[in-house]
């Protein structure tokens, strides 16, 4: 191919046409094992069978179950379920990595163990002083651990109010 006589469009065509000829379904049919001159639904449906059949593993088994545990943690509203959910998702992915033999996965699910297990700790502890609080404690102390201190100088605005700034006294 001469590269001074080749135009951009021509450029593009050859390559639409290469990708259209890899991306042909007769040559996903045949990948699949099925004769692309005969495709019929209960031979798709045998095949895929087989196909998932052939891959049941305890591997992916794990992997599914920590699959269904990722996807509870994305239906939950609140963090104490989801921290546990969580938690049980990382160990099966875990379990997958060990049997997989998949050692980036299994430490990164391991490692996901305890900085879950750590978080819903802590997520556990507030609960308790929010509810110590409401029980007629009426001290603010267990507020400050998340609340940082701010000074300000006299005249500095601190507060918006109707939307127009406010003094801080």
């Amino acid at each position: 191919m001469n590269f001074s006589t080749a135009d951009l469009s021509t450029i593009l065509d050859r390559i639409l046409d290469t990708a259209a000829d890899n991306l042909r379904v007769a040559k996903i049919l045949i990948q699949l094992g099925l004769d692309p001159n005969n495709v019929t639904s209960d031979a798709l449906f045998n095949r895929l069978l087989e196909i998932f059949l052939a891959n049941i593993t305890l591997a992916n088994m794990f992997a599914l179950v920590g699959a269904i545990f990722f996807v509870a943690t994305l239906l939950t509203q609140t963090m104490v379920p989801l921290r546990v959910a969580n938690m049980v998702g990382c160990a099966f992915f875990a379990g997958f990595g060990a049997l997989a033999g998949n050692v980036a996965t299994f430490l990164l699910y391991l490692l996901l163990l305890p900085i879950n297990a750590f978080r819903l700790r802590q997520m556990l502890n507030l609960v308790k002083k929010a509810r110590s609080a409401t029980q007629g404690d009426t001290s603010m102390e267990w507020l400050k651990p998340f609340m940082t201190e701010r000074k300000y100088r006299k005249g500095d605005l601190c507060a918006k109010k109707d939307d127009r700034p406010m003094k801080c006294s």
